[in-house]
């Protein structure tokens, strides 16, 4: 059977891709804990995260960016459920920080 499966794609300029795979927008910032969204659906398509992350390093807010490819619901909920637990790390200041994680899903 063909099952959607977390994939990365080459990153554009704008995004960095750490050594875990994942591609994201949060300047100055490095991932720590990136745990991959987990569902098993045949769809495919690209889901771009926003999220706001504290100077603890915890996404604090998440949201569907409109960069987002695809209408799954699925898709859509295991990718923000996925980036409200990722962890990066921590900064002397007392602002919080927008940016974005993006997640391929390919049919494989």
């Amino acid at each position: 059977s063909q099952d959607s499966l977390f994939t990365i794609e080459e990153v554009p300029p704008n995004l960095t891709k750490n050594e875990k795979g994942a591609l994201y927008t949060l300047s100055g910032r490095s991932l720590s804990s990136f745990p991959k969204p987990l569902c098993v659906v045949q769809e495919q398509g690209r889901v771009v995260v926003n999220i706001t992350v504290n100077p603890a390093g915890l996404v604090i807010a998440a949201s569907i960016n409109p960069l987002t490819n695809t209408t799954s619901t699925t898709l859509r909920n295991a990718s923000i459920k996925a980036a409200k637990k990722a962890r990066f790390n921590t900064i002397d200041s007392m602002n919080n920080q927008q940016g974005t994680i993006t997640y391929h899903f390919e049919l494989r």
